[in-house]
C-alpha cells in the first residue's frame, strides 16, 4: 500500500572505505542509520575536528554576510534565500572556489566592526558623562582636589538633588554651583568630606568622575560627536566592503557551507561506527524496494563491500516511511501532522484525501475565495522551489481552493455577493442556500458525517483482515455498519425516499431489526469480558458506543457554521463598503474599496485557517480513532541537508 515495506540490513567495508560508503549513502539518500548493538565490535571516538572548524567558521561567515544581503522577498519567504544549484556544481565549487580568502577577509572586517563598535561605545559613555557637565565654563582638568578641598560633581533627580541642597545648605564649609537640572558641583572643606558623602549616599546621587581634559566639558563634547562621526564613517566603510563580498561570494560561500556539513556528517558517521580491526560494521533500514538498487551500488564504487539483510531486535520499532502518488501526496501533510501510521496500520492518506477535500470545500464555501487560493498557491508552486513539506501544504491549499471553487457555485457563494446578482444563468447551479434555508446544508454534513465514520469503521475491518483477525474485525464492526444502514434506511423511509411498499415495511419492522442488532452487538463485544458477569456488562456497556457515534457525526455540523460564517461575513464586508461609498467626489469610493480589499483578505485568511484546521480535526478525532491504534515512527533518512542551497537535477551530459 502507500506505506513502504522496510528491511533491517547490515554493511560490512574495508575500514578505510567507512567514509566512501557514508558518501554513496548520502547520495542513496533512502537509507537510515540504526544503532548497532554488539558487544564484540569496537566502538571509538572522534580524534580529528578540522572539519568541524571549517564548517563552523562558514556557517559563521555566512550568518554575518547574509545581513548585508537582502534577497526578494518572496524568495526570501518560500525558499529561504537558498541558491539553486546541483551536485556536480557544488562539488567544483567545493573544489576550485577559493573559501579561505573570502573567510579571512569577512574576519577582518568583523574584527574591525567590533574593534570600532567598542570605541563608539566607550565615546558614547564619554558624551553621556561631558552632557550634564556641558555648562561648566572651567576646564575639566580644573575641576579636582587641592590641599584642603574636595571637589564633588554630583548627579541625580531633581527631587534628590532638591533634598541634597537643604541638607547642606547651612555648611559653612560646603559651597555648591547648579550646572544643570540633574547636576551640581559640590566644593567642600576636607574636614567635612565624609558628612557630605553620607548625605550624598542617603540621597542615592551619583559622584560623577570627570574626565581630567585642558578644555571645557562644552568643547570636549564636540571632539568626542565629531570622534563618532568619523567612526560611523568608518562603518559605513567596512559595511559597505561586506555588501561587496556578500553580494558578489555569497552563492559560492553557500555551496561550500552546505558541502562541509555533508563532510563533517559523512566524517562523523565513519569515524563513530563500531568495528572490528580491518573491517566497518553499519546497521540501518532501508525500503524493500531499493534494497537491490543499494546492492547494485555497492557492488560499483566498493566491491568489496557486503550487504546482509537482518532481523530486527526484540522490541526494536520498524520506521515507517509513506509513498503516495499522485494528488494523494499531498494530503501527506496531514498525516503526518497526526504522526505516521504503525506498522500494523493502514496508511490513512488516500483516504482521508477525499474528505478532507470535501470538508475544505464545504468549510470555506466561496469561488471567489477558491479561486484567489488556487492562484496564489498555484503561483508560488510553479515559480519557487519550496521544500518538500511546504510544497505538500501549498499543494493540499491548492485542491482545498478547489473544493472550495465547485461548494461556492453549488451553495451561492461569490464573494458574498448572490449569483442573481452577478448573472442569471448561476442561479440554476446553486442547490442549497446556506443562509435563507440552512437545513439541507446541516444535513448534507451530517450525511457526511455517517459517511466518513461508516467508512472508518470499514477500514478498521480490513486493517483487522490484514493483521490476521478477520473474525474480530468482523464481529466488532459489521453490527454497527449494519446499525448505521438501518437508521440511515430508517430517515429515507421517514420523508418518502423509498417506493410507499418499502416506506411502510421499513417504518414497520426498523424497530425490531434495531433490537435484534443491540442484542447481537452485546453478544460479540461481551466476548471480551472475563466470566458471565463480566461479559454481561461488557455487552451492555458497548451499547454506549452508540452515543459516541452520534456525537461524532453531530460533530460534523461544524462544517454548516463555517461555511456560514463564511457566507455571512463576506456579505457584511458588501454591506459596510456599500454604506460607506458613493459619494460625489469619490473619497469614499477609495475608502470603500479599502475596505472591501482589507476585508475580504482577513476574511479569506480566517476562513481558509478555519477551514484547513476544522477539516484536520475531524481527520483526527472522528475519523482516524475508528481505525488507527497508535502512532509509528518516522523514517529518517542520513541524507544531504540543504539549508543553503536546492539541489536540481543535473542538466549538463
Amino acid at each position: 500500500m502507500a506505506r513502504l515495506e522496510m528491511q533491517k540490513v547490515r554493511i560490512a567495508v574495508p575500514r578505510n572505505e567507512a567514509r566512501e560508503l557514508f558518501a554513496l549513502l548520502h547520495n542513496f539518500s533512502k537509507f537510515e542509520l540504526a544503532e548497532t548493538a554488539d558487544d564484540s565490535l569496537t566502538r571509538s571516538s572522534l580524534e580529528h575536528f578540522e572539519h568541524h572548524h571549517v564548517a563552523a567558521e562558514l556557517d559563521t561567515t555566512l550568518s554575518f554576510l547574509a545581513a548585508y544581503h537582502k534577497p526578494g522577498f518572496f524568495s526570501a519567504l518560500f525558499e529561504g534565500a537558498r541558491v539553486h544549484t546541483n551536485i556536480r556544481d557544488i562539488e567544483e565549487t567545493a573544489r576550485e572556489y577559493d573559501s579561505r580568502s573570502v573567510i579571512h577577509a569577512v574576519q577582518e572586517i568583523q574584527k574591525k566592526l567590533n574593534e570600532n563598535e567598542a570605541a563608539d561605545k566607550e565615546l558614547e559613555k564619554e558624551a553621556h558623562v561631558l552632557f550634564a557637565w556641558s555648562r561648566l565654563s572651567a576646564p575639566l582638568e580644573t575641576i579636582r582636589d587641592t590641599q584642603y578641598a574636595r571637589m564633588l560633581p554630583v548627579r541625580g533627580s531633581v527631587r534628590s538633588l532638591d533634598t541634597l541642597r537643604a541638607a547642606l545648605a547651612d555648611e559653612p564649609l560646603v559651597e555648591l554651583q547648579t550646572v544643570d537640572e540633574s547636576a551640581i558641583l559640590i566644593a567642600c572643606h576636607k574636614s567635612v568630606e565624609k558628612n557630605v558623602e553620607h548625605i550624598i549616599r542617603e540621597n542615592e546621587l551619583e559622584i560623577a568622575e570627570l574626565p581630567q581634559y585642558g578644555e571645557t566639558a562644552h568643547a570636549a563634547s564636540l571632539r568626542v560627536e565629531k570622534s563618532r562621526e568619523a567612526l560611523a564613517l568608518e562603518r559605513k566603510e567596512y559595511e559597505a566592503s561586506a555588501k561587496t563580498i556578500a553580494d558578489k561570494e555569497l552563492s559560492n560561500l553557500k555551496k561550500v557551507a552546505d558541502f562541509a556539513l555533508w563532510q563533517k556528517q559523512e566524517i562523523d558517521a565513519a569515524a563513530e561506527r563500531p568495528h572490528t580491526a580491518y573491517t566497518a560494521i553499519v546497521d540501518g533500514w532501508v525500503p524493500v524496494r531499493h534494497v537491490a538498487i543499494l546492492t547494485e551500488l555497492l557492488q560499483k564504487a566498493i566491491p568489496t563491500a557486503a550487504l546482509e539483510k537482518r532481523t530486527p531486535l526484540e522490541n526494536e520499532e520498524t520506521p515507517i516511511e509513506l509513498k503516495n502518488s499522485g494528488v494523494f501526496n499531498a494530503f501527506e501533510t496531514i498525516t503526518r501532522l497526526y504522526g505516521v501510521p504503525s506498522h500494523k496500520d493502514l496508511d490513512p492518506t488516500p483516504f482521508l484525501s477525499v474528505f478532507f477535500f470535501l470538508f475544505f470545500g464545504f468549510c470555506l464555501s466561496d469561488t471567489g475565495y477558491g479561486a484567489i487560493l488556487m492562484t496564489l498557491t498555484g503561483i508560488v508552486l510553479l515559480k519557487y522551489k519550496v521544500e518538500p513539506g511546504m510544497k505538500q501544504l501549498l499543494t493540499t491549499l491548492f485542491f482545498g481552493g478547489v473544493g472550495a471553487f465547485f461548494f461556492g457555485i453549488l451553495f451561492g457563494g461569490y464573494l458574498g455577493v448572490s449569483p442573481a446578482q452577478i448573472h442569471p444563468a448561476l442561479v440554476p447551479l446553486q442547490l442549497f442556500d446556506p443562509i435563507n434555508n440552512p437545513l439541507p446544508v446541516f444535513y448534507l454534513a451530517l450525511v457526511f458525517g455517517a459517511i466518513h465514520v461508516a467508512f472508518g469503521i470499514i477500514l478498521d475491518i480490513v486493517r483487522n483482515v490484514q493483521n490476521g483477525n478477520t473474525l474480530g474485525g468482523l464481529m466488532d464492526n459489521v453490527p454497527w455498519l449494519t446499525m448505521f444502514v438501518t437508521f440511515g434506511a430508517m430517515i429515507l423511509a421517514m420523508i418518502g425516499f423509498f417506493p410507499s411498499s418499502i416506506n411502510t415495511a421499513v417504518n414497520t419492522h426498523w424497530g425490531s431489526v434495531a433490537i435484534g442488532l443491540a442484542v447481537i452487538i452485546m453478544i460479540t463485544k461481551g466476548r471480551h469480558g472475563n466470566g458471565i458477569p463480566g461479559k454481561i456488562t461488557t455487552g451492555v456497556l458497548s451499547l454506549y458506543d452508540g452515543v459516541g457515534y452520534f456525537a461524532d457525526i453531530l460533530s460534523y455540523s461544524r462544517l454548516l457554521a463555517l461555511g456560514l460564517a463564511t457566507g455571512a461575513l463576506g456579505f457584511s464586508i458588501n454591506l459596510i463598503g456599500g454604506f460607506i461609498g458613493g459619494d460625489t467626489l469619490g473619497i469614499s469610493t477609495v475608502f470603500m474599496v479599502l475596505i472591501l480589499i482589507f476585508g475580504h483578505t482577513l476574511n479569506i485568511v480566517l476562513s481558509t485557517l478555519g477551514a484547513f484546521i476544522n477539516s484536520s480535526r475531524l481527520q483526527f478525532v472522528e475519523f482516524f480513532s475508528k481505525f488507527l491504534q497508535g502512532t509509528g515512527r518516522p523514517f529518517a533518512a542520513f541524507k544531504k541537508q540543504e539549508r543553503n542551497v536546492i539541489i536540481l537535477p543535473d542538466t549538463r551530459m
